[in-house]
């Protein structure tokens, strides 16, 4: 099946006919704006991509009633046109899209990407902040670790339309279709011009067999088609349709199939060979003594305690929590808001003097007094992340130690910086992972210091409830999901309960055997697997076993 998308701007050549051939765009921008593209020379990339960024932006900042408006002229337009003349394949497409999002923006920015249409063993690579949307068909999608999923057209979904113009590269062309290589007896390797993974696609006929090389980093497979049976050194198991299994680095696998099977795998790409793995683990559920900052603490008393706060945000802003009454929570928010952006907001020489300000006297006072474990803690995140804001900016939060068998739950744009140790975490869905401090990364801190709820207190520890023997259940207090714990001492075994709703199960340490009315299968650290609704899972260990179940909370799947 041909799977369709759009993806990356045209070249300049087929933007200038474009601007010709669809009036609507030039009412949309202005004459004179959609017009620059013909004055510059195609020698001259920014100015070119500077032209492309204007028009753009000015075209999706287009209001609602103008964007009605406009798209329905160019609707009217070319049916009238196809009764004289044979229509482009994308002016075809774009009254599609008219049908499926009427009124969106999205439907005249179709005329500034290239319509792709995709093989059957063919595949596209992306670089960072270049534009696309899927329009039919299905494919394996594989991303790169990002902070960011913005829209601004052609979807249902919450669109942020300026964030994305301004962070789109704005290059020209088609992008490269790849055909993948062939590397061993039925399988294609795809290997895209960067460093952060690759995917090898095996495609093997009933009856026949075939090996994956060892790579050094992890894998993860999807077994998209079909059954068979994978082995490794380590075991050996049956592998169907939907299974998705992790592979250690170093692991040579082999496959043989009982039906037609294809099967992906998705890996660090092989230029990284001799580079460092990055090892990284809301609920977040304690593995080991684990510690992290969240929520806001007693903000009077770090107020009067730390000085360089009222220095960077001004004595006026920070005393204002003073005149506010605790119980008109909304005017404490705003209060709280309004000294951290500013406290965020800081710019890298002012933020650079403070924190070394506040080193310095820390320092010195030690000579004097124990330091507070919250001030300790600054110090350390300072050796880490010198002249970082978030150095500073730690004071407002809880410092939170979790022990092992403890979790924490985080609601909607809450916030929170991991410190130390490992925990499972299982998210919602969402569209942001957005950063202010405290990393390396990418950040944006207008964006987070916007979002955030802003919710005052300590957060609530979630100890576990006993459902079975050795099986410990956290149901936070939100319905997207729910966690339960298995530890498992050697040679003994127990249950899990059937639940209504799909789960993932992964084996956190110790090796053993799960058996449902379906299957049975051997199981050890680092597998990952999926059960479907309805199932009872029958666990029996040979070593010291500690697995999670992740699914949907109950409550949402008791509730009427």
């Amino acid at each position: 099946m041909t799977f369709l998308l759009l993806s990356v701007y045209i070249s300049k050549q087929e933007l200038k006919s474009v601007i010709r051939a669809i009036p609507e765009i030039e009412e949309l921008v202005g004459s004179e704006e959609a017009n620059q593209v013909f004055c510059i020379s195609e020698h001259d990339e920014e100015k070119v991509k500077s032209a492309v960024r204007t028009i753009f932006t000015l075209l999706m900042s287009a209001g609602p009633d103008t964007t009605k408006q406009i798209v329905s002229k160019l609707k009217h337009r070319l049916h009238m046109e196809s009764q004289e003349r044979h229509l482009t394949d994308k002016e075809r497409l774009v009254l599609k899209l008219e049908k499926q999002y009427p009124d969106d923006i999205g439907v005249i920015s179709a005329f500034f990407f290239n319509y792709v249409k995709l093989n059957p063993g063919e595949a596209l690579y992306l670089g960072a902040n270049e534009p696309h949307a899927y329009l039919f068909g299905e494919c394996i999608e594989v991303m790169a670790t990002s902070d960011n999923v913005v829209r601004a057209g052609l979807t249902s979904k919450p669109l942020d339309i300026q964030t994305l113009c301004s962070m789109l590269s704005y290059k020209l062309g088609f992008p490269e279709i790849l055909k993948g290589s062939r590397i061993r007896p039925y399988i294609t390797r795809y290997l895209p011009p960067f460093e952060e993974f690759e995917v090898d696609l095996c495609d093997l006929p009933c009856g026949a067999s075939t090996v994956f090389p060892s790579v050094p980093g992890p894998s993860l497979l999807l077994v998209l088609q079909g059954e068979g049976r994978m082995s490794t050194d380590a075991s050996a198991d049956e592998v169907s349709m939907g299974d998705v299994l992790f592979v250690p680095a170093d692991t040579e696998i082999h496959l043989k199939s009982s039906s037609d099977l294809k099967l992906y795998r998705a890996g660090i790409n092989s230029r990284r060979n001799n580079k460092e793995w990055n090892k990284q683990s809301s609920l977040q559920a304690s593995a080991t003594g684990y510690s992290k900052t969240t929520s806001r603490p007693e903000l009077k008393s770090v107020i009067r305690a730390i000085p360089e706060i009222e220095e960077l945000v001004g004595s006026e802003e920070a005393n204002q929590v003073f005149c506010i009454s605790e119980h008109d929570e909304e005017k404490v928010k705003s209060a709280v808001r309004t000294i951290f952006t500013l406290l965020m907001s800081a710019g890298p020489d002012t933020t650079k003097q403070i924190v070394s300000k506040l080193k310095h006297r820390l320092h010195m006072e030690s000579q004097e007094r124990h330091l507070t474990d919250k001030e300790r803690l600054v110090l350390k995140l300072e050796k880490q992340y010198p002249d970082d804001i978030g150095v500073i900016s730690a004071f407002f939060f809880n410092y939170v130690k979790l022990n092992p068998g403890e979790a924490l739950y985080l609601g909607a744009n809450e916030p929170h910086a991991y410190l130390f140790g490992e925990c499972i975490e299982v998210m919602a869905t969402s569209d942001n992972v957005v950063r202010a401090g405290l990393t390396s990364k990418p950040l944006d801190i207008q964006t987070l210091c916007s979002m955030l709820s802003y919710k005052l207190g300590f957060p609530e520890i979630l100890k576990g409830s006993r459902i079975r023997p050795y099986i410990t259940r956290y149901l936070p207090p939100f319905e997207e999901f729910e966690v339960d714990l298995c530890d498992l001492p050697c040679g003994a075994s127990t249950v899990f309960p059937s639940v209504p709703g799909p789960s993932l199960l992964l084996v956190l340490q110790g090796e053993g055997r799960m058996s449902t009315d379906a299957s049975a299968d051997e199981i050890s650290m680092g597998d990952v697997l999926f059960v479907p609704a309805d199932t009872e899972i029958h666990l029996k260990s040979s070593s010291d076993l500690k697995l999670y179940r992740a699914g949907i909370n109950s409550r949402f799947l008791d509730s009427p």
